[in-house]
């Protein structure tokens, strides 16, 4: 679901882009079973029964556009079942056109406003629509008119985390947790929250207890990492990332805060492995190009170096900075010519450093 894929994203900003949010908490989508058999006992019918029937056939058949169309003329035949917009909803839910989704579910709920799962499955098409403050009071309808509701509390803590209020997230998964205390993924949003907070030690204790709950969490094993790094326990942040790493070895993140461990710990040819294996998940990333070619300036590698900055000023061909450093290791390369057109060009756009080396030069 759209709402479910960017969750776990998008809140990223440069400076906190480390910390891994949870994928999508436990939103289940709107079950299908209120769309068929309950149904039948209302509908005198016979046309309409035959179309309900043929409308969960469909469903079934994963035929979510034959089914809609089949729900429309239902409705139709019977405007006043609050089900059949249900089902229809439903269908469209699953087609993830969430507006018209919302849409049937807002006449399902106008026609039976006492049926939970009708508003909790509103909140979740609003969600992924993108209205999240219509979100939030259907799912905190929802809960109010069933308290045991743990996926309406779920709902409710990923759209709160999802507007950055993760307080309000924090107590929508503790009554989740509360509900349901194995709940892992809840307990990882709680850690996460905490540490979105800058509240280290909770998220510390949040986490580990989520990793209690589910062991094989990589994003929690990161993130618990991030924590004691943070915390100033650099041993026990790199067994974090380790562990994580051993989980996901494709989790680019991981990798990430392997590398600058290393980096920090002088042992740069770890990290610059480490390093290149974030490049295996996000080969475009220039900050990580960068890094690697001044890992190879330091290890006094000038060839590896421009091998270095030739990938990164192919990725970033106005950066200043990358025509500067390439030009730098082509001058420790001797390779006179290729070095006065890369600095000139750093100078042209810049980075006057570059005045300085071609200073150093020979005449041509």
């Amino acid at each position: 679901m759209a709402f479910l894929a960017t969750c776990a994203v998008a809140l990223v900003t440069p400076a906190a882009r480390a910390i891994v949010l949870p994928d999508a908490p436990a939103i289940a989508v709107p079950t299908a079973n209120s769309t068929a058999n309950s149904w039948l006992a209302q509908a005198n019918n016979p046309q309409l029964n035959q179309l309900i029937e043929q409308g969960q056939q469909l469903v079934e058949q994963r035929d979510w556009e034959a089914a809609a169309q089949v729900y429309q003329r239902a409705a139709q035949l019977d405007g006043q079942n609050a089900r059949i917009h249900s089902g229809l909803g439903y269908v469209r839910a699953m087609q993830q056109n969430y507006p018209a989704a919302a849409a049937a579910y807002r006449q399902a709920v106008a026609l039976a406003p006492q049926e939970a799962e009708f508003h909790y499955a509103l909140g979740f098409s609003l969600a992924n629509a993108g209205d999240y403050d219509g979100a939030i009071a259907a799912y905190r309808q929802s809960v109010t008119l069933d308290p045991r509701r743990e996926n309406g509390f779920m709902g409710l803590g990923a759209v709160l985390f999802r507007q950055e209020n993760y307080g309000g997230a924090i107590q929508a998964y503790r009554q989740a947790l509360t509900l349901n205390p194995r709940n892992a993924k809840a307990q990882e949003f709680v850690g996460t929250s905490y540490l979105l907070l800058g509240d280290l030690p909770r998220a510390a204790e949040e986490l580990q207890q989520a990793l209690v709950l589910n062991p094989r969490n990589d994003g929690a094993h990161l993130n618990l990492g991030l924590v004691r790094l943070r915390l100033g326990d650099a041993a026990a942040a790199r067994q974090s990332f380790e562990q994580a790493a051993r989980l996901n070895p494709r989790n680019g993140d991981v990798q990430l805060q392997i590398a600058r461990i290393l980096e920090q710990e002088n042992d740069l040819e770890g990290a610059i492995q480490a390093y290149q294996r974030v490049l295996t998940v996000e080969p475009q990333r220039a900050d990580i190009h960068r890094a690697i070619a001044a890992l190879w300036e330091r290890k006094d590698d000038p060839l590896m170096a421009i091998i270095a900055y030739r990938r990164l000023v192919d990725l970033e061909p106005n950066d200043a900075s990358a025509r500067l450093g390439l030009g730098r290791a082509l001058l420790r390369q001797r390779r006179y010519f290729e070095a006065r057109q890369e600095l000139e060009r750093a100078l042209e756009m810049g980075a006057q450093e570059a005045q300085d080396l071609l200073g150093e030069l020979p005449d041509r």
